[in-house]
C-alpha cells in the first residue's frame, strides 16, 4: 500500500508540475511567444497531460491487479500475518496521520478553488462598497523607472509586481482623486493598476477632468489618458506577492484538469485500499483455516515443492511469484496431489518442454502440443490435444473448447476430480501414443 500511495503522489506531482510549466510557457511567463503559439501549446498541454493522466491511471490499475495476484498466490502471507495480528488496535497512528493529511489536502484544494472563483467574479467590480480582489497580470508597476523622478522625490514605494494579489477599494469621487494615486484602469476588458501622474482640469475643450496614467516601470512615452468613467477602483497598498500566479493557473483549463486529477486521486484511493484490504482479509481467513498442528506431524505428506524437485523443476523466484507454479504452491494438498498424478506421465515424454504464464502450464515436445494445465478457484483443469468427437471421450465429462483459438491445440477440457483422476491419466497416455512421442521408459 505504501508503494501504491507513493506512485499516486508521484504521478500527481509530475502531472501537475508539468501542466503548470507548459501553461506558464503558453501564457508567456517563461518565454515571450505569439498568441497563436500560446493557444497551440495550451491545447497540447491538455492533450498530452490528459493522455499522461490516463496512462498513470492504467499503470495504477495494473499495479493493483498484480498486487492482488501476489496476495492470492501467497507471496504476501508473512506481511498479512504481521498486519492482521496487530489489527485488533482500533485506531492506528498511521491511519490518523493519513486522514489528517488527506483532510488538509481536501481543505486546501477546496479553499483555493473557491477563492479563485471568487477573485474571478469580483475583480471586475472594484467599485463596489466591499473591497475587491484582483490579480496583477503585468509588470508596468513592478519597479521604479529612473525617468520617473517623482517616485523618489515623493517617496512612492508602493510598487506592484507581476502576479501580486491586491485589494482595491471603491473609487472615490472624481474631485477626490489626487495626484500619484494608484487606480485601476480598464482597457479592452482588462484591468491594469496605474499611477496618476497628471490631472487635467476641465477647460473649454474638456468638460470634465482627465487623468494621465503611467506605470512606475515605464517611461513618459507610455502614458495613457483616461476619464473618470474608465477607472474601476483605487489601490491603497494591500497586496500578497506571487499568489496571483496560482489563482490564474486555477482559473485556466489546465488548472481545472489538475483539480480533477487531485479529486480523482482522493476519491479512488479509498476504493483501491478497500479492494486490497478485502483481498488480504480473504487470504487471512484462508491462513486461519490451516491446521494448527500441521508443523507437528511426525511424517508430513510430501509437498508439491518436494515433487517438483524430484522432477528437477526449479521453484518460482520472487520475479515470477505470480506465475502458475506459485499459485499451485498456495493451493490445497488435495489439488497438489492431483497435479503430481497428472504431471508424472507427462514428464516421461522425452525432451518434454514446459512453458509458464500467470494462468497456464503448457507441455510440448518440440512443436507438438501435449497438454495444458490450469489452476482456478481451487480446482485443476487439464486441456488435452485430443479430438473431442473421438470415441475415447464418450462417456466422460469433457468440454469441447476447439472453437476458441487459444485452445486450438488443446480442444478437450477436463475438470479434474478424485473420481476421474485415473481416467485423465489414461487419456494423457493415449495422447502420447497417438502423437508417437518417445518416452524415457522406452
Amino acid at each position: 500500500m505504501k508503494k501504491l500511495g507513493i506512485l499516486i503522489a508521484l504521478a500527481l506531482c509530475i502531472t501537475i508540475g508539468g501542466i503548470f510549466t507548459i501553461w506558464a510557457y503558453a501564457q508567456g511567463y517563461i518565454l515571450e511567444i505569439t498568441e497563436s503559439i500560446n493557444i497551440t501549446v495550451s491545447f497540447l498541454c491538455l492533450v498530452v497531460f490528459t493522455a499522461f493522466a490516463a496512462l498513470i491511471a492504467v499503470l495504477i490499475g495494473m499495479l493493483v491487479r498484480l498486487y492482488i495476484r501476489l496476495i492470492r498466490s501467497g507471496g504476501e502471507d508473512e506481511l498479512i500475518r504481521a498486519e492482521f495480528k496487530v489489527e485488533r488496535k482500533k485506531f492506528r497512528v498511521s491511519d490518523i496521520v493519513n486522514s489528517v493529511i488527506m483532510g488538509i489536502i481536501v481543505i486546501a484544494l477546496f479553499s483555493s478553488s473557491i477563492f479563485s472563483l471568487y477573485v474571478y467574479l469580483v475583480e471586475e467590480h472594484a467599485a463596489d462598497d466591499v473591497p475587491s480582489i484582483m490579480v496583477v497580470n503585468g509588470s508596468a508597476m513592478a519597479e521604479n523607472n529612473a525617468e520617473n523622478t517623482y517616485l523618489t522625490e515623493k517617496g512612492l514605494n508602493d510598487q506592484i509586481k507581476n502576479f501580486d494579489l491586491i485589494t482595491t477599494k471603491q473609487l472615490p469621487t472624481e474631485s477626490a482623486l489626487a495626484l500619484y494615486d494608484v487606480v485601476v484602469y480598464e482597457k479592452d476588458g482588462s484591468l491594469h493598476p496605474l499611477r496618476i501622474v497628471e490631472i487635467n482640469e476641465p477647460d473649454s475643450d474638456n468638460a470634465s477632468r482627465s487623468f494621465v496614467l503611467r506605470g512606475d516601470a515605464v517611461g513618459g512615452e507610455d502614458s495613457v489618458t483616461a476619464t473618470y468613467g474608465e477607472l474601476r477602483g483605487i489601490y491603497r497598498g494591500t497586496r500578497v506577492p506571487f499568489v496571483g500566479s496560482i489563482i490564474l493557473f486555477l482559473q485556466s483549463p489546465s488548472g481545472y484538469l489538475c483539480i480533477f486529477l487531485v479529486l480523482f486521486a482522493i476519491i479512488i484511493t479509498p476504493f483501491l485500499k478497500k479492494k486490497i484490504y478485502d483481498e488480504k482479509k480473504k487470504r487471512w481467513n484462508l491462513l486461519l483455516e490451516e491446521p494448527k498442528d500441521k508443523k507437528q506431524k511426525s511424517a508430513p505428506e510430501p509437498s508439491i515443492i518436494d515433487e517438483l524437485e524430484i522432477f528437477n523443476i526449479k521453484p518460482g523466484s520472487k520475479r515470477d511469484i505470480i506465475m502458475f507454479r506459485d499459485k499451485l504452491r498456495a493451493s490445497s494438498a488435495r489439488l497438489q496431489s492431483q497435479y503430481v498424478s497428472i504431471v508424472k506421465p507427462l514428464l516421461t515424454v522425452r525432451d518434454i518442454r514446459e512453458s509458464y504464464s500467470a494462468q497456464y502450464q503448457t507441455f510440448k515436445q518440440g512443436k507438438t502440443p501435449v497438454a495444458r494445465l490450469k489452476v482456478k478457484n481451487g480446482m485443476l483443469y487439464v486441456y488435452l490435444g485430443l479430438d473431442p468427437d473421438a470415441s475415447l471421450c464418450h462417456g466422460i465429462n469433457v468440454t469441447d473448447v476447439s472453437a476458441i483459438s487459444t485452445f486450438a491445440d488443446f480442444p478437450v477440457l477436463i475438470k479434474v476430480t478424485d473420481e476421474n483422476i485415473d481416467t485423465v491419466q489414461e487419456l494423457i497416455l493415449v495422447v502420447i501414443e497417438q502423437k508417437h512421442l518417445d518416452t524415457n521408459e522406452e
